[in-house]
């Protein structure tokens, strides 16, 4: 069901950051990803923390090896993903190739429409916590110039995309298709959060109402579609910031409008009660702090979603902790992964800080006085993954 995809995806997509732990196929590790706003610089610095890196095979630390000697090229995104990492191989200023930090593999170039060169890479270094867990960190610095014009081409791509599938709604109708309720809406999401409250105990299985949407346009009365059927042209639904606050408009009817604030009020309160059960599925305190981060009303323009990057990076690190401390290594060959990467980068002659702590690297991060450590010669962007 769209609502139970939807709701879990909330734990692992937030807007911004969230912690993953990846395997691409080659490497793997822990990822931690924390985010600040500088309201006086106007730009967002986001830190990446990668730990306990493991691999099996001597290629992954080949490959972990190219990545190294390319990390002052490398902008990696604070988005997660759950199979592997996305970041980007910055060629030139409107070049780049897309790129999973787990896992080799033939790259594209690409061309950009965005200033690659506004983005400010400060690679890190290599650390331990532990003596066979691998860590690494850098920090990725995006000015707010360059945000507005990212939140630009994803307005105009967005209200295409709103657009086509408006007008396919509108087509389904025609063709006899019934309006989804959001009474059916609210049933299904209320006793999934219930299930993810009390997984042990689930509430008896439910047949699928006959009005049961597949996505949200399902929902949406007449009025709301024609609305909608002209925003690939309507500005008012662009995506606008004001230093962190970010909004978006969305024309709608004003009865569509108060269904969904009802729906999410549900939601919120929902989740709280289902958070006091001990049993919980762990995602549901992700999704819940996420949600309370995004702010929904009603205006007489339809609808307004706002979320202030300063109260969402907040709440992300009070979910997610990278300071907690890693289980322990078990003795059979399921450690060896961890113990060879730091066996193959100390073998590279790649060095390794063995003083500088976790803690020391968030506390630095947090007061803006957290150091880079680029290369003392930048090799040519893209040496070792272009042919």
């Amino acid at each position: 069901m769209w609502y139970q995809n939807k709701l879990r995806g909330l734990g692992i997509t937030g807007l911004f950051l969230l912690v993953a732990t990846w395997v691409g196929g080659c490497l793997e590790c822990k990822e931690n990803i924390l985010g600040r706003y500088d309201a006086e610089q106007d730009q967002f610095v986001f830190l990446n923390v990668y730990q306990r890196i493991g691999g099996q095979k001597p290629a992954d630390f080949d490959y972990l090896q190219t990545l190294w000697n390319n990390r002052d090229h490398l902008i990696t995104p604070p988005i997660p993903t759950i199979l592997g990492k996305t970041s980007y191989l910055r060629l030139s200023n409107d070049e780049f190739a897309n790129l999973n930090l787990g896992d080799s593999r033939k790259l594209e170039i690409e061309q950009s429409s965005l200033p690659l060169a506004q983005i400010q890479v400060q690679p890190g270094k290599f650390f331990l916590r532990g003596p066979d867990s691998l860590c690494y960190y850098d920090q990725i610095t995006v000015p707010g110039a360059f945000v507005d014009q990212t939140l630009k081409v994803l307005s105009g791509k967005g209200r295409e995309n709103l657009a086509t599938a408006v007008a396919k709604e509108i087509t389904r109708r025609k063709d006899g298709g019934k309006a989804a309720s959001w009474e059916a809406a609210r049933r299904i999401l209320l006793a999934n959060i219930q299930q993810q409250g009390d997984p042990a105990n689930p509430p008896a299985t439910v047949e699928p109402p006959a009005d049961e949407p597949e996505n949200l346009f399902n929902l949406l009365g007449g009025d709301s579609l024609t609305i909608l059927q002209n925003v690939s042209g309507d500005v008012t639904a662009n995506i606008t910031r004001q230093k962190s606050l970010f909004r978006m408009t969305l024309p709608l009817a004003e009865k569509d409008a108060v269904e969904i604030v009802n729906l999410l009020d549900a939601v919120r309160t929902a989740m709280a009660e289902a958070m006091k059960k001990s049993g919980h599925d762990k995602d549901l305190g992700a999704q819940e702090l996420l949600l309370q981060a995004v702010e929904v009303k009603k205006a007489e323009a339809g609808l307004v979603l706002s979320v202030d990057a300063v109260t969402l990076f907040a709440h992300v690190q009070k979910w997610m902790n990278p300071l907690v401390e890693l289980p322990a290594l078990s003795p059979d060959s399921t450690g060896l992964p961890f113990q060879n990467a730091v066996a193959a980068m100390r073998a590279k002659n790649i060095p390794i800080d063995e003083t500088i702590t976790i803690q020391q690297i968030l506390s630095d991060f947090q007061v803006k006085n957290l150091k880079g450590f680029p290369p003392e010669k930048s090799i040519p962007p893209g040496e070792g993954f272009l042919k």
